[in-house]
């Protein structure tokens, strides 16, 4: 049986996920099936269980906190909205939100994950739940609870 993916990239950076599978790292998205976009059956994964592009962000985030990988987001607004920020919380997520300013390119959502990836790594290993913003240089906790 495959394993889970490390990093799961919401529907806000379903393209950095699709980047990141390329390069060969275990990352997931909304409806991927493990297999798909991985060449090699040694870079397969267990299916995503998140298969609703539509579906509510407090659905998910315990599906996916469940299956044992962090979030890859673009979407800031997780920790102030109350649904989500209690999903998180009761789930134990691990959140990792690009909050670089403005609207990002594919290229340059890439471009912070791979200027991070150390920092992302160890904080995928953190318990949760926690809700950590990162940019091209910096860090900071979001939420902690």
């Amino acid at each position: 049986m495959p394993p889970t993916a490390d990093s799961f990239a919401d529907a806000h950076a379903t393209g950095l996920g699709h980047a990141l599978a390329a390069a060969h790292l275990p990352v997931t998205w909304i409806g991927d099936d493990g297999r798909k976009h991985r060449r090699k059956q040694a870079h397969w994964l267990e299916p995503c269980p998140v298969t609703n592009h539509g579906e509510p962000d407090d659905v998910w985030i315990p599906e996916i906190a469940a299956y044992g990988a962090a979030i890859l987001t673009r979407d800031e607004r997780i920790a102030t909205r109350l649904l989500e920020h209690e999903a998180v919380r009761q789930s134990g997520a691990r959140m990792l939100a690009i909050t670089s300013g403005g609207s990002l390119s594919l290229w340059e959502m890439v471009h912070v994950v791979a200027a991070r990836w150390a920092w992302l790594e160890e904080k995928r290993l953190e318990p949760g739940p926690v809700n950590y913003g990162l940019n091209r240089t910096t860090d900071h906790v979001v939420k902690s609870w």
